[in-house]
């Protein structure tokens, strides 16, 4: 296992984030010198992804998609993560992965105030390389109408164990898009709505 319980919990309680529209607060990455199978340092931040889908513009099959540029991120928060962990590790991380993911509704949204009104099944959140094309997931969940409460929380899926060797580097460096897919609810697709996402993800390296 990549990083042990209390590692993680520690990460966790050291990195507050607001999931909205208007509100972003980015919590920026610590070093964390923590019991998690050796004394090897590591580095654990939270990314916000805001994303954007509406209702018309939903496939045929109601697939709903939005991507961002990891360049584009506010705050520049991948490059600034990965820039902490190398000046905290002393190199490129061996390892980075997604802890903990979780998706809201901003209020910022039009004509919807609830996930389960915009979405009626699976979603996931996954990184694509600019230059080779490969998508990697970074997390996923289902969303239905009696999901509740709000944020929802994902399952994190992201290993860089399971990335390309050719792929690391530009995924260091921040070429590749953050893509959502998920499947759009019956009274949303075609709709005038609106749904402007929250994704956190809370990342560690080491």
């Amino acid at each position: 296992m990549l990083w042990h319980r209390n590692c993680v919990a520690f990460a966790r309680a050291a990195h507050r984030f607001t999931i909205g529209g208007v509100s972003r607060i980015l919590a920026t990455a610590v070093l964390l010198l923590c019991a998690c199978g050796s004394d090897a340092p590591s580095t654990a931040a939270a990314i916000h992804v805001p994303f954007r889908v509406l209702g018309r513009s939903a496939d045929g099959d109601g697939t709903l998609r939005d991507r961002v540029a990891a360049t584009d991120l506010p705050d520049d928060a991948w490059r600034a993560f990965v820039a902490d962990a190398r000046a905290a590790l002393g190199g490129d991380p061996a390892d980075i992965a997604v802890t903990a993911a979780a998706i809201a509704l901003a209020p910022s949204s039009e004509g919807v105030a609830r996930l389960a009104e915009v979405f009626d099944g699976p979603v996931t959140v996954r990184c694509e390389l600019t230059a080779s094309g490969r998508a990697y997931p970074l997390a996923e969940g289902l969303i239905y109408e009696r999901t509740e409460p709000e944020p929802v929380a994902l399952a994190p899926r992201f290993a860089l164990a399971d990335v390309e060797p050719d792929d690391v580097g530009p995924l260091l460096v921040g070429e590749f898009d953050v893509v959502f897919v998920g499947q759009g609810g019956g009274a949303f697709r075609g709709s005038d709505a609106r749904a402007d996402l929250s994704v956190t993800l809370e990342i560690a390296a080491r």
